[in-house]
């Protein structure tokens, strides 16, 4: 495989964002599909209409959009342990870091737009388990929150390390 196979199969390939506390057992046992009542959504009763009752592993083209998806897990899960009425959700070093892993294009298939099966959503998914060996961690945000940021600035700096590290790679 040559140094251009690699680089393209890297950018067309998909990406799931998920956080850095569930990354042992993925690398372990695998990146798992999960139904609306496993997942970080499981309190959303609207989460639901994506996956029916089925079990479902979904990713995307764009890893910047997987980074947003690892983030919102960080915030559900954090939510569900941190919330605090009316108040400010901030991040620290002990939370849990968004993650982006990569796997092979052929292991996920195109999800449509409900009603159609001409335009797809932009999203994959897969019902079957993708095992260790196809998964690479391509980035785990690892900024500084000394000052316990709120989202925004959170976000920003993940950003900000995500592009620098893919200019980096370049």
């Amino acid at each position: 495989m040559t140094a251009f196979d690699t680089a393209w199969d890297l950018m067309k390939a998909p990406y799931h964002g998920t956080t850095s506390d569930r990354l042992p057992s993925i690398l372990t046992e695998g990146l798992k599909p999960h139904s609306a009542d496993e997942g970080h959504y499981a309190d959303d009763s609207t989460s639901r209409r994506n996956y029916g009752n089925k079990k479902m592993l979904f990713s995307t083209k764009n890893p910047k959009e997987a980074l947003g998806f690892a983030m919102l897990a960080l915030v559900n899960d954090k939510r569900k342990k941190d919330w605090v009425a009316g108040g400010k959700m901030r991040y620290n070093e002990g939370d849990p870091k968004p993650v982006i892993l990569h796997f092979p294009d052929e292991m996920a298939q195109r999800h449509y737009r409900p009603g159609s099966t001409i335009v797809p959503s932009g999203f994959q998914f897969s019902e079957e388990t993708i095992d260790p060996k196809h998964l690479s961690v391509i980035f785990e945000g690892d900024v500084d929150l000394s000052d316990e940021p709120e989202y925004g600035a959170y976000f920003g700096r993940l950003l900000d390390q995500f592009n620098e590290q893919k200019l980096g790679d370049a």
